[in-house]
């Protein structure tokens, strides 16, 4: 199997790699930190492709202009995997030299075999992890949509003899079909947006928008948007148009130790407890003119990261029938009805779990 990106081509290993395998596999940068010692001869690259890389779904990573083997990305089904995972599903680990570090040339490879692993092999779900300290494939899988599942400590790696913590990324084939609708790609986003928290001068451009985008019944006032930001800013997470310096788009929310969502959260910014594990989402706001393009679903995977990292635990929020559908495909578990009447009309509790 042969596979191509714009810059790159995912091909098979060929015993004439080795020299090249052990040119960037040497490197003390790039095994240990993915979890195997650094090659010590082409002799040894030799015997890895014969009996390592020579594996099903493993390809050496190849520029086009020169089809020379520069990194390594594989696809492990089921058992052959190291997360003991049904057939239906697959484990990605690549690796690229140091030369090539900066050049997003791994994201790309690893966004192709994930559409090889969703529509060719027709997998329903694949895996990805990192170790402590691995930041670069940690922001690979984040770019490539790729979303926390669970943390395994104090893990004894029998080949580089050492105990590690390893956080293990999940990807549904469900998700990713979701992602593919969206025009407009993560680094176009980043290009023409600026993520960051709420200023208290922008509370009342944030209820101008709020008035846009709900119901007079269900929108938040005001006088309720400017206490929420001089409450929680830290729980706010605006999208700044680069070109206008206005808001596009933003989510708020206050922290708490309750489970269930209630309509009191919306009218009392007291109740924000800033130690609290979960967090009561109370909105998603993107201007008309800037939606349809992956706008809000990125901003809802930065919040759910961010708040991860904070340490929350979950986080819930309410909508209408009509979105249950779009907040299943950003991670979301419906609920069923809630408790809440807000506006009077009947809300769906929609739960992520985050920590």
């Amino acid at each position: 199997m042969r596979l191509e990106t714009e810059r790159l081509i995912l091909r098979p290993w060929l015993s004439t790699d080795a020299e090249s395998l052990y040119e960037y596999a040497k490197d003390p940068r790039v095994g240990p930190i993915a979890g195997w010692p650094p090659h010590t001869s082409v002799v040894e690259s030799q015997e890895i492709i014969k009996n390592v890389l020579s594996a099903d779904e493993s390809y050496a990573v190849c520029l086009k202009e020169d089809n020379k083997a520069i990194g390594s990305i594989g696809l492990m089904i089921g058992k052959t995997s190291n997360i003991d995972l049904v057939d239906t599903e697959g484990e990605i680990g690549y690796w690229i030299g140091v030369p090539f570090w900066g050049n997003s040339y791994i994201p790309e490879a690893v966004k192709e075999l994930i559409r090889h692993g969703f529509e060719d092999l027709e997998l329903k779900k694949i895996w990805c992890g990192y170790y402590d300290g691995n930041i670069k494939s940690k922001h690979v899988q984040e770019k490539c949509g790729f979303t926390y599942h669970h943390t395994k400590k104090d893990s004894y790696l029998k080949i580089m003899d050492d105990i590690r913590t390893e956080h293990i990324n999940c990807l549904s084939r469900e998700k990713w079909e979701g992602l593919q609708k969206y025009q407009l790609l993560d680094q176009d986003i980043y290009e023409r947006f600026e993520f960051r928290n709420i200023r208290l001068e922008e509370a009342q451009e944030a209820a101008e928008i709020e008035s846009i985008c709900f119901s007079p019944n269900e929108a938040c006032s005001k006088e309720m948007m400017l206490e929420r930001v001089a409450k929680a800013p830290e729980l706010f997470l605006v999208a700044i148009d680069k070109h206008t310096g206005k808001i596009a788009g933003f989510l708020n929310g206050i922290a708490t130790n309750e489970y269930s969502f209630r309509d009191e959260f919306f009218t009392d910014a007291n109740l924000h407890d800033p130690s609290g594990r979960n967090i009561m989402l109370l909105g998603l706001d993107v201007i008309p003119e800037y939606r349809k393009n992956g706008l809000a679903r990125e901003l809802m995977c930065l919040y759910l990261r961010r708040e991860r990292e904070n340490g929350r635990r979950i986080v819930l929020l309410t909508c209408m029938p009509s979105k249950v559908k779009m907040y299943k495909k950003m991670g979301f578990r419906d609920e069923g009805i809630a408790n809440s009447t807000w506006g009077g009309n009947q809300w769906h509790e929609m739960c992520c779990v985050i920590g």
